[in-house]
């Protein structure tokens, strides 16, 4: 997703929204790999990370927990 305020551009990444690994091999799913996907996302730019836990056991603060620690 791409914003524009005052000139400025900012970028959210949306690592997984409605999307499954049927519709693609990359689709991050388990908190590790959404946590991977918000690192590099920062890393590109975003200022924003939006994903959709898919395994019952993920919540949103594992994700969190895995940006923090590098996993």
């Amino acid at each position: 997703m791409i914003s524009r305020h005052h000139g400025e551009v900012a970028v959210k990444a949306c690592l997984n929204g409605g999307r499954t690994r049927a519709e693609h091999h990359a689709v991050p799913q388990s908190a590790a790999e959404l946590a991977l996907d918000a690192v590099a996302a920062r890393a590109a730019g975003a200022f924003a990370v939006h994903v959709h836990p898919r395994d019952a056991f993920v919540e949103f603060g594992e994700v969190g927990a895995c940006v923090r620690l590098g996993l």
